[in-house]
């Protein structure tokens, strides 16, 4: 049995371990931890998570206290100021989270030095976790706080979004080729290039993403093994027959135009006014995009305006327009919203 320690947005993080590494018998021991079983052939793709904090196995207290189930565990490692049976008697006295830090300096942070802890989470008296995957924090963070073409005033899709939305589009199967019609400063382009993905991006100002990318390619993540190509596009006038490199494409994943910055609490008339402005350049987009010869779905996000009465104004105009198209439409179970966000956004997934 594994273990999940889930993001805060926990519906969206069930609906990661269900759809890409297809686990079932899910059941939550609290609003933040879930157990979970799934085929050995599935294993590596837990550590290509995105919306899970630590994941890996859970064992029955007699299979963690074995003698040899410890010396292999600890096998060549030094336990800061703790011996073996100082060990075992912090295990059979502590509650839920508690963790062993395996490492040469103690005055290191924990993601400094988390590849060299041993951490061990104590569920309950008869149930242990052994950390084995973290959530990559370091790509992140590189990605959303270095590029070096960016700003705090315009819309900017975080890198862990990406990375959930590049899982749930392309399971994590190889040879998938992704396209981001939106790609503004690259954050799609970066994501899916460290995930192993051929991946082409393009909008009506592809300058600040050329600009970001000739960065990456100096970042230790970037994978020159993969093809990068960036091009100027207005998406909405995107003619397929003179743009026959797109017809490898299977996924597209994109932020998608979420509008103005919002700064204040919009009435229920400034919202149909923003949505009557932009549906036709989501319904347009869609179209385009549908006519890709390989294309298997399309993961973008939608904006959600959050009114001044408290309601939650949704694009139904738009939903309903692209479903004349003959797709399927899939609304995924919970909204990606921060607190302080007067737009919030919604995941939808496209099939064709």
């Amino acid at each position: 049995m594994f273990f999940s320690i889930l993001w805060k947005h926990t519906r969206l993080a069930i609906y990661e371990l269900e759809k890409v590494v297809w686990a079932q018998n899910l059941n939550l021991f609290n609003k933040n931890v879930c157990f979970f079983e799934i085929e050995r052939k599935y294993e590596e793709k837990l550590k290509k998570l995105a919306w899970q904090i630590k994941i890996w196995l859970v064992y029955s207290k007699s299979e963690f206290l074995k003698e040899e189930f410890l010396i292999k565990l600890f096998k060549n490692k030094k336990l800061v100021g703790s011996n073996d049976k100082e060990l075992l008697l912090y295990l059979k006295t502590r509650w839920f989270v508690r963790r062993f830090k395996v490492l040469q300096d103690i005055k290191k942070s924990d993601i400094e030095v988390k590849n060299k802890w041993v951490e061990i989470i104590r569920f309950s008296e008869n149930l242990y976790g052994i950390v084995e995957w973290w959530q990559p924090i370091q790509v992140y963070e590189k990605i959303d706080f270095e590029k070096p073409v960016r700003s705090m005033k315009i819309w900017m899709m975080p890198a862990k979004l990406t990375h959930y939305l590049i899982n749930i589009s392309t399971i994590l199967e190889k040879n998938k080729v992704i396209y981001d019609p939106f790609c503004w400063l690259g954050t799609t382009l970066f994501v899916a290039n460290w995930l192993g993905y051929d991946v082409f991006g393009s909008d009506i100002n592809a300058s600040p993403a050329k600009q970001n990318f000739k960065w990456w390619q100096k970042v230790s993540f970037y994978n020159a093994n993969k093809k990068v190509y960036i091009f100027k596009q207005d998406i909405t006038k995107l003619d397929i027959s003179k743009k026959k490199f797109l017809h490898s494409v299977t996924n597209v994943v994109s932020e998608w135009f979420l509008w103005p910055v919002i700064n204040r609490f919009l009435n229920l008339k400034e919202a149909q006014k923003l949505e009557d402005e932009v549906w036709q350049i989501y319904f347009k987009a869609v179209d385009n995009l549908l006519r890709l010869p390989n294309l298997e779905n399309i993961v973008f996000t939608f904006p959600i305006y959050f009114l001044k009465s408290g309601m939650e104004y949704k694009f139904d105009k738009i939903y309903g327009a692209i479903q004349k198209l003959g797709v399927r439409i899939e609304i995924l179970p919970e909204i990606y919203k921060r607190q302080w966000q007067k737009v919030w956004r919604q995941i939808v997934k496209i099939f064709k």
